[in-house]
């Protein structure tokens, strides 16, 4: 068996997670019609609570912990 030589990582993770993060407050925005006021050094969503209950989910008890 032959093992695989480690290549060089083609996206570099802090830009998969701007690109994911990109996504999630698109969808957000679209979701509750508006545009939205986003904290750039931690991207949460400041002053709009509809908007920050989309932002998580709730888990069934027992899970997520």
């Amino acid at each position: 068996m032959q093992l695989r030589k480690a290549k060089k990582q083609i996206s570099p993770y802090q830009e998969i997670v701007k690109s994911v993060m990109l996504c999630h407050l698109g969808n957000i925005s679209y979701r509750t019609g508006r545009s939205l006021d986003i904290d750039q050094s931690s991207g949460r969503i400041l002053n709009d609570k509809a908007a920050m209950k989309l932002w998580g989910r709730e888990y069934e008890k027992g899970l997520g912990t």
